[in-house]
């Protein structure tokens, strides 16, 4: 069993992933591999290498004649082209944000578009959907769940437009499902959509693989956009001159979620994640709504909201005191217990700061799990090597969540 987490933990947390189970989630994962990465950009350095001897040769002839040219112009571009993916591999490598071509697809197809219309009707996600059948999206457990885009109604009065979010049923469940589940909502980083969530950290196959290994049992997954327009780092504050993200988020978003898909409306049983402006929402946004939130989990997040403040909040220092989690933690009341899941990648500079946070939540008597990624920075591959520990950590603070069909009795 793997048990991944440092102090200031506190005691009551009992999460344990066995390895064979985190080696099944990332067996998919290659387009962000530096095992593939490293060969294959070698390769490439190396062919636009003798491409460019060959243009330099070219060029001792001398001869200008429309053939030799095209000697120098084509290997040039040719020698151009290896070199820029070379680089765009490398940037994927460290960003870990396409980790197979499935997620590249899924960006592509799905991820940087902005709904045309509003609709309520969830569609399903799967480049095979007009036969019905499904593709290899998934290489892992038979059971899978199902992932569909639905539009989030917008609010013109809040300065927020319609947009695309990404959901994740367990494999059974229904729409109409008589049984509800507890629902994580999750929250993207800047610049990001929220196909991130789905394309770039896998959480589909996450919980797949963790329901299949009986270590969570069934949750509905919620991945929204809170860009409030075209990409902008909200922090899921209300702008002063700008969208109102986070009336938005109570106004609308949990609303449209409780009516659309079978979840518990208690915020007992709804928790909010997110990566880097996410984790820093995820921690705000529940913290100061205990009365929606019954669980934070943070990657990447962070204790104040940056440059962000300002911008959205002015120049009041209290104002922003008053959304800065490492400056209200301390004296914020806390009528309900919030389990926090905070990770960090071990190669950033915000281990301290993250761990401080963790110690503050502890001290006021919060359940925290603290992890640092080792060997990771602040990437969606920090996000991947913490997921199934956080969902896990999910299963077992949230609330009304029931058994696994199958599962061993006990469990």
């Amino acid at each position: 069993m793997d048990r991944a987490h440092d102090p200031p933990t506190t005691v009551d947390v009992d999460v344990h992933v066995p390895a064979a189970v985190i080696r099944r989630f990332h067996e998919v994962v290659w387009l962000s591999s530096w095992r593939v990465v490293l060969p294959v950009g070698i390769a490439c350095t190396t062919a636009a290498g003798a491409l460019v001897l060959r243009v330099a040769r070219a060029i001792r002839r001398g001869s200008r004649s429309p053939t030799a040219s095209s000697a120098v112009l084509v290997p040039l571009g040719a020698a151009a082209g290896l070199l820029m993916a070379t680089g765009a591999l490398v940037a994927n490598a460290l960003a870990g944000y396409v980790p197979t071509a499935a997620a590249g697809l899924r960006l592509g197809t799905h991820g940087f578009r902005r709904p045309r219309h509003e609709s309520t009707e969830l569609q399903p996600r799967h480049p095979m959907s007009r036969t019905g059948r499904r593709t290899a999206l998934l290489h892992g457990p038979p059971s899978r769940g199902t992932v569909y885009t639905v539009t989030v109604p917008g609010d013109l009065d809040l300065e927020v437009p319609p947009s695309t979010a990404w959901v994740y049923l367990p494999p059974g469940v229904e729409t109409a499902s008589p049984v509800r589940y507890p629902a994580i909502y999750l929250i993207h980083g800047t610049p990001g959509t929220s196909a991130d969530w789905f394309a770039a950290a896998l959480v589909d196959r996450a919980m797949d693989v963790l329901l299949h290994a009986h270590l969570v049992r069934p949750m509905i997954l919620v991945s929204i956009d809170a860009n409030g327009g075209p990409s902008k780092d909200t922090e899921c504050l209300n702008w002063r001159d700008g969208p109102q993200i986070e009336t938005w988020l109570y106004r609308t978003v949990i609303p449209f979620v409780d009516r659309t898909l079978p979840t518990i409306a208690d915020r007992t049983a709804r928790g909010l994640g997110g990566m880097s402006m996410g984790g820093f929402c995820a921690l705000d946004q529940g913290l100061r709504h205990l009365d929606s939130w019954g669980l934070s989990l943070v990657f990447e997040g962070y204790g104040d909201p940056g440059s962000a403040g300002p911008a959205a909040l002015g120049d009041d220092p209290d104002v922003i005191a008053a959304h800065t989690p490492s400056s209200y933690l301390p004296h914020l009341p806390l009528p309900y217990r919030l389990p926090v899941y905070l990770d960090v990648g071990e190669r950033t500079a915000d281990v301290g700061a993250v761990r401080d946070l963790a110690r503050q939540l502890a001290d006021r008597g919060q359940t925290v799990y603290f992890r640092i990624a080792r060997g990771h920075g602040h990437s969606w591959a920090e996000v991947r090597d913490g997921l199934p520990y956080a969902l896990t950590f999910a299963s077992a603070h949230l609330r009304g969540t029931p058994p696994v069909p199958g599962a061993p009795p006990g469990s």
